[in-house]
């Protein structure tokens, strides 16, 4: 009954019909491939060391992309990673101390990559947030 159904169907839709039907099914698998977000390699993001005017990043993603990194003077939490994005693309200022917008090619993907970000104030609370995609 199956085998019918099927043969059924083969003979409902031609050729072209199916043609287009496998170009779109492909296209979906693609384009949900390239949506895909990220993941952060096994350890990072962490920070490695802090110096007495130094915060050192290490960070990491399994795929190419772009890695956003945003350092606050401030205790602040909670932004998402739009405005983490946003603020990397801005001129310092106010509490942001620190930016970076880091591409990840083919030779950098599942690597672990350190940044050290220079801050002017010694000795005061900083916050670091990193966003991948």
């Amino acid at each position: 009954m199956i085998s019918e159904l099927i043969k059924a169907l083969k003979d409902r839709i031609g050729p072209k019909t199916r043609t287009i039907l496998t170009s779109l099914s492909l296209s979906l698998i693609f384009t949900i491939s390239t949506f895909a977000q990220p993941e952060w390699v096994t350890g990072t993001p962490s920070i490695v060391s802090t110096g007495p005017m130094s915060i050192t990043v290490n960070y990491g993603i399994n795929m190419p992309g772009t890695v956003f990194i945003v350092v606050s003077n401030a205790n602040t939490f909670g932004y998402p990673s739009s405005s983490i994005k946003w603020y990397a693309f801005q001129p310092l200022g106010g509490n942001v101390v620190g930016t970076a917008i880091i591409p990840i090619n083919g030779v950098d993907v599942n690597t672990t990559l350190q940044t050290t970000f220079i801050v002017p104030d010694a000795n005061h609370l900083h916050s670091v947030w990193l966003v991948a995609e």
